[in-house]
């Protein structure tokens, strides 16, 4: 099962999965975009954004539920498209 803690570099929890990314910058870690995210943990970084130990607790759990949940399977275009066919009425007849 894929997991992340707050002793990781940025770099190493951005490289667990692409939506690590989008976690961290809903709290205001934008650390993607700054080269310190290959050496600071994310406790580190979450202090020069003002996020005390409590708050990186939460965030780490969260992104961990997040992690351990499954993605809702996409479903094949060839599907999608039988479905907008199903949904059209059929043609009125004369």
């Amino acid at each position: 099962m894929k997991q992340i803690s707050k002793n990781m570099t940025v770099i190493d929890a951005l490289q667990v999965d692409p939506r690590v990314a989008d976690e961290l910058m809903n709290v205001g870690m934008e650390c993607i975009f700054c080269m310190a995210a290959y050496g600071e943990t994310l406790q580190e970084a979450g202090y020069v954004h003002g996020i005390d130990d409590a708050q990186m607790d939460k965030i780490v759990a969260d992104v961990n539920q997040m992690l351990a949940e499954e993605p809702e399977a996409e479903k094949p275009a060839a599907a999608d498209a039988a479905d907008t066919a199903a949904a059209q009425p059929e043609p009125a007849k004369a």
